[in-house]
């Protein structure tokens, strides 16, 4: 790809004139200013304009776009979410991963938020380059104090997009000179900030995120917690288990202080095992739950005092349950039996963490969260696909992270969290820097700063060891 740059205006503005030697076509990149230059370049090699294209919707990118629009008779493109800034000049509303294809080479659009809600980067994997208009500069980013700049879109792209790109691509900013990405690595300190946050407390998940299908945690992982502590970060367990049902291999982690457990129902210092902070369901709504539970004959277990408790009768009828035989072992493992559980639950109304349903199908559990979700003073989650999880009206792990945090004197931009299920949502929407593994919900992907690799290929250990060490 053969490429002209203009520089114009008093910001210095970068306009590109890109075409592919003896080829026929090109496309304008962000004409701010001098369209009579770049109109002298066009017509100078012969070329055929079969579009402009604006990596945002800012005036010192733009202002030589309706000039040259035109004279030559093309259209003009800007993603979506900047097309209301300049209606009167753009025709076509681009999205993330629309192709070009200059005499063909395809030229890919990737959505960058940050600078703008609709700041793109132009990428070719064939020529090894990138147009990253103002995202990316050679020694910083862009700014995000202006109309539609969001700092942590700019540090999500950042993660999730810019740091992926190998180190041989060449990058073509907005303003300034071009670089390649291995010089961005190396002299770029706010991009190098943004992609390694200042982390000084990480909060896990363990099922389904930190701990394998086998319910272990590899070598891998602790030995990457170990480091993290080595180096004066907080690591916390927070959990939807009880205290008591925490691996042994996990409590023996030398260096952990506290853990979260019953999805934020209490804080334990593990120094002396006092509970810190506890959040518990209010007695009166266990009142009202006891008639549900006893006219649905629901399947039950109640977590109080770090330890779960399930009735007997379903204890040893386990095997005749629609459940994974992973999950009834591991509920043999770490339950006690009560011969009446709904006895057991009146006697200690007031000091009730969380409550756990289990369920055979998806009808039954559909429905009875319908129930639940209409008792007042409860929140109800889930963490598997074949259980309701109840806490008090605030009980979240979002809100134990939130309170730990604060105790320890750390913002929310210095907390990382892991997790997979839905009742780790409070967590993600609360920290600076939350991190799905790969076998998350959908949802808690979506609002994830990162995604990892799953929890059966050590996703825990590769974000820290990116992010942290």
């Amino acid at each position: 790809m053969k490429i002209k740059r203009i520089v114009g205006g008093n910001l210095e503005s970068n306009t590109y004139v890109i075409y592919q030697k003896g080829g026929a076509n090109c496309f304008v990149i962000d004409p701010g200013y001098n369209a009579e230059a770049i109109a002298g370049i066009i017509i100078e090699e012969g070329l055929f304009t079969l579009g402009i294209i604006l990596t945002h919707c800012h005036a010192d990118h733009t202002g030589a776009a309706k000039k040259l629009k035109d004279r030559f008779g093309c259209k003009v493109y800007i993603h979506r979410e900047d097309m209301d800034r300049v209606c009167d000049i753009a025709d076509v509303s681009l999205e993330d991963g629309h192709v070009f294809d200059l005499d063909g080479e395809e030229i890919r659009v990737i959505h960058t938020p940050g600078h703008t809600h609709g700041g793109i980067c132009l990428y070719s994997e064939r020529s090894k380059l990138a147009f990253t208009g103002d995202t990316l500069f050679n020694v910083d980013l862009g700014r995000t104090d202006l109309e539609g700049g969001d700092e942590e879109r700019l540090t999500n792209t950042c993660v999730q997009i810019i740091d992926k790109w190998p180190n041989d691509i060449t990058v073509y900013p907005g303003h300034g000179d071009s670089c390649n990405m291995k010089f961005v690595r190396r002299n770029n300190e706010e991009f190098k900030a943004a992609i390694k946050p200042d982390i000084k407390m990480i909060a896990l998940d363990l099922d389904g995120t930190t701990l394998t299908t086998n319910k272990e945690i590899t070598d891998r992982t602790a030995d990457a917690l170990s480091s993290a502590m080595k180096k004066g970060i907080q690591i916390v367990i927070a959990t939807g288990r009880t205290y008591s049902s925490i691996p042994d291999k996990v409590l023996n982690i030398r260096g952990m202080e506290y853990i979260i457990t019953g999805n934020g129902a209490a804080v334990t210092r593990l120094k002396d095992g006092k509970i810190i902070y506890s959040n518990f369901i209010d007695a009166y709504a266990m009142e009202n739950m006891t008639q549900i539970f006893k006219r649905e004959r629901s399947m039950l277990e109640l977590f109080t005092g770090g330890r779960a408790y399930i009735e007997r009768s379903l204890l040893e009828s386990l095997e005749q349950k629609n459940f994974r035989k992973t999950h009834i072992e591991y509920i043999r493992e770490t339950r006690i039996a009560k011969e009446n559980i709904i006895e057991f639950m009146i006697e200690n109304k007031s000091r009730i963490e969380n409550i756990n349903l289990l369920f055979e199908n998806q009808e039954d559990r559909a429905r009875m969260r319908g129930v639940m979700e209409a008792v007042n003073d409860v929140t109800v989650t889930t963490s598997f696909d074949h259980n309701i999880e109840i806490g008090g009206k605030t009980t979240s792990k979002g809100d134990a992270v939130r309170f730990l945090s604060g105790r320890l004197g750390m913002k929310r931009e210095n907390v990382m969290v892991f997790g997979d299920g839905h009742n780790d949502m409070k967590m993600f929407e609360f920290a600076g820097f939350p991190v799905a593994v790969e076998n998350a919900k959908p949802e808690l992907k979506e609002v994830a700063k990162f995604v990892t690799a799953s929890n059966i290929e050590d996703g825990v250990a590769k974000a820290i060891e990116r992010f942290v060490l």
